[in-house]
């Protein structure tokens, strides 16, 4: 009788043995198919291999109250997302816009990056939250991909973000700024570290007017440009300018009277007070003559 109960024991032994492992089967194949569905999606099938193997084997030692299948799946998703999908490259412009608290120019930048998605443009509209930001940067992709000759970037997503005080205004003349990133990020050109450009941009790639052209022009050779690109037609502007009653026999400033209206040439201003140089320009090609080294 003893010896049946152990037969019998012996047998739910070996049954339980067996189901456990049909069920870590089961569980590996379901996690092998996940990771073969996560590398379908990768630009390099082979190389997402070589590094998830290399990976895998530098996996501690699994808690033993965590759940197998569920700690590996965990794991190769974090190799997956840190190490195999990282952002592909970035590019920062600077951007000029206009302070109406201090009636100056303001200096800041974008940046632009190219990650792996679905062709999207991804826009931070921050401090700029008008539509007419969004979608001058719109434009600005659409111009940079036209003058690159590119249709689409399907596998990639633009992500843009501004980095500029919030009192700023006028997001709408980074338009170019943002043509010339772009182009460079997809065309792999490196942009000159000494140029600022300021403009509005249509999809066609043609480059508009702005407004502060030279309170502009001013913050950015503080910030140590060489190079200004400014749109053409406004190398001249009419501004209203500081009147000074000046001695005619010392030549000494003898009272400030009120600002009067008078045409300055930028260019021949910004040579002389900063030693900023300015080129206007019509369109992004134009622009990029000037701006990629």
């Amino acid at each position: 009788m003893n010896m049946k109960w152990k037969d019998v024991f012996i047998v739910l032994i070996a049954i339980a043995f067996v189901a456990s492992n049909i069920f870590w089967w089961q569980e590996s194949t379901r996690i092998t198919q996940k990771m073969g569905s996560v590398q379908k999606k990768l630009l390099n099938a082979d190389e997402a291999r070589i590094i998830l193997e290399q990976k895998l084997t530098e996996i501690p030692e699994i808690p033993a109250v965590v759940e197998k299948p569920v700690y590996i799946e965990k794991v190769v998703e974090k190799i997956v997302e840190k190490e195999v999908l990282p952002e592909i490259k970035s590019q920062k412009m600077p951007v000029l816009a206009y302070s109406r608290a201090t009636k100056k120019g303001v200096v800041g930048n974008v940046e632009i990056s190219l990650v792996s998605g679905k062709g999207d443009t991804l826009i931070d509209i921050r401090p700029f939250n008008s539509p007419s930001v969004q979608l001058s940067a719109r434009n600005a992709v659409d111009a940079a991909m036209r003058e690159a000759g590119i249709r689409s970037l399907r596998d990639k997503d633009i992500k843009i973000k501004f980095n500029i005080d919030a009192q700023a205004v006028g997001g709408e003349s980074a338009g170019l700024a943002i043509g010339l990133a772009v182009l460079a990020l997809i065309t792999d050109t490196k942009i000159k570290n000494y140029i600022a450009a300021t403009g509005t941009i249509a999809d066609d790639g043609t480059v508009g007017k702005v407004g502060g052209i030279l309170a502009k022009a001013e913050a950015v050779a503080q910030k140590g440009a060489r190079l200004m690109l400014i749109p053409r037609g406004e190398g001249e502007i009419t501004a209203l300018t500081p009147h000074y009653f000046v001695d005619p026999t010392t030549g000494e400033v003898m009272r400030k009277g009120e600002p009067v209206m008078r045409k300055i040439n930028v260019i021949q201003e910004a040579r002389r007070r900063w030693n900023l140089e300015v080129q206007q320009v019509a369109t992004l090609a134009e622009a990029r003559k000037h701006a990629f080294g």
